[in-house]
């Protein structure tokens, strides 16, 4: 097919783009090249190791880039015309025609609407000719489609009432309630359970089926891309180094990096897990024992106020040296059960013993004391970093909170943990706002690991990176 076939037939046809981050010594190229075309119906997934330029693809197709990024060569055609050259036309498109949709959802939605306003004033907005009963049933339809429990209470409540998941979807239902004609999706799955990635996937495929929806899936994890998408192309670098159908590529990978990529994927056992009575063989003390622990939450809705149930009467013992998981759907209580495990909030009901001592009970000066002993790493990468500080402050702060070392011996502990978990040292002075998702848990796992802690809590944590990164941190 030629160029000039291929700008024709083509809802979007990229063209050598470049983009470069501008600063000292004349800036860094970003992306290198990029060629491709994406037709209507068509799903294209973007595989690539975080870092490798994703995500500035999607921003820049949506034209969404902030300084110091820019764009500095090549074309974006949609629909035939240049939204590189035409910044104004770009912004027409934007949110109606173009939808993009991120992997951050925290921040993006407004904390003082609740969620189902903001859909129905998004709607209204690219569609002023819909009513607003209309834009209600519409959003709550698409509520439902992705899996919101009991989607006529939830469009009436706030966004920090929705559990990280819940937020994730909310976020895609405001992408597709335009019924847009390009959908970029920026990791979106990543931060989901398996159960309602899959739902996502399946809407996905509906949407682009039923409305001949062109969708770029930008994506980090290799299974997830290939079952997506109806092609697969493979960023390494800020370059293309090659696009297949996901049975291809699998089959008979054609770049170094790709094979890389399929040797990296992670295992879910390693030889099976050992069992309890084994443990029990060796006598050994639970490092936390947790019996009967409850809590509960009330939430106030349009009906009324509600009691949620968001843990109940649970048990088990965490013993040195296991590796124990937690597994469920979003909104089971997962993240609620961590915060009562490191003393965030305190259990209506049972207990929580850390090497003997009541995690419940204990004051906050001694709890001070213990959280030397275990910390929480948390789920979303952007909004535990302090974007003030620099990655060195923040390493230094645990330590300096609990009175460890010298000053020099902070900073020789904090540039040594930075590499532990694979982040340039280079980068000590750096703020955080440069760094990548994956960078950005790497840095919160750093935090968190300086202490020396006997038991860490991860809620969630790699679900933010990519599964090269995955790999290096469960092999950690």
């Amino acid at each position: 097919m030629s160029l000039d076939m291929a700008r024709t037939d083509a809802l979007l046809s990229v063209r050598d783009l470049r983009v470069v981050a501008d600063g000292a010594g004349g800036g860094r190229t970003i992306l290198d090249g990029i060629s491709f075309d994406l037709a209507p119906r068509q799903i294209l997934s973007v595989i690539g190791e975080s870092g490798s330029g994703k995500t500035v693809l999607a921003r820049a197709l949506a034209s969404w880039l902030s300084a110091p990024l820019r764009v500095s060569g090549g074309e974006v055609l949609f629909r035939g015309r240049d939204l590189i050259k035409d910044p104004a036309h770009a912004r027409t498109l934007a949110g109606k025609d173009i939808a993009y949709v991120g992997g951050n959802p925290a921040g993006a939605l407004d904390p003082t609407m609740t969620v189902g306003a903001q859909l129905v004033e998004k709607l209204r907005a690219v569609r002023p000719d819909i009513t607003a009963a209309q834009a209600r049933a519409k959003a709550v339809r698409l509520l439902q489609a992705v899996r919101i429990p009991a989607a006529e209470r939830r469009f009436h409540e706030y966004p920090f009432q929705y559990s990280g998941g819940m937020m994730q979807r909310a976020m895609i239902v405001d992408a597709l309630i335009s019924d847009p004609a390009l959908l970029i999706a920026d990791n979106i799955t990543q931060p989901l359970d398996v159960t309602v990635a899959a739902q996502i996937l399946k809407l996905m495929r509906e949407l682009n089926a039923e409305f001949s929806t062109a969708i770029l899936f930008i994506c980090s994890s290799l299974p997830v891309a290939c079952d997506a998408s109806d092609e697969v192309m493979v960023l390494h670098h800020g370059r293309v180094v090659e696009r297949q159908t996901p049975r291809d590529l699998v089959a008979q990978p054609g770049h170094a990096y790709t094979r890389d990529l399929i040797a990296e994927l992670p295992t879910l056992w390693q030889g099976g897990p050992e069992g309890r009575d084994e443990r029990q063989k060796r006598d050994q003390r639970a490092i936390m024992s947790v019996r009967g622990v409850s809590k509960a939450y009330e939430t106030t809705g349009k009906s009324g106020k509600a009691l949620v149930q968001a843990v109940r009467n649970v048990d088990f013992d965490v013993f040195p040296g296991d590796n124990f998981g937690i597994v469920g759907e979003s909104g089971c209580g997962k993240s609620s059960l961590m915060r009562l495990l490191t003393g965030l909030e305190r259990p209506e009901g049972g207990s929580i013993f850390f090497e003997g001592e009541n995690v419940g009970t204990a004051t906050p000066a001694r709890l001070r004391e213990l959280r030397r002993s275990f910390q929480l790493v948390l789920q979303d990468p952007y909004g535990s970093l302090p974007p003030q500080w620099s990655i060195g402050a923040m390493l230094e702060e645990p330590l300096k909170i609990h009175r460890i070392g010298t000053a020099a011996e902070r900073r020789e502990r904090a540039r040594a943990v930075m590499a532990e978990v694979g982040l340039d040292p280079a980068l000590y002075e750096s703020l955080p706002t440069g760094l990548s998702a994956g960078q950005r848990q790497r840095l919160n796992v750093a935090r968190a690991m300086i202490l020396e802690p006997r038991l860490l809590i991860m809620d969630e944590t790699l679900s933010a990176l990519d599964q090269t990164e995955q790999g290096k941190l469960l092999d950690l």
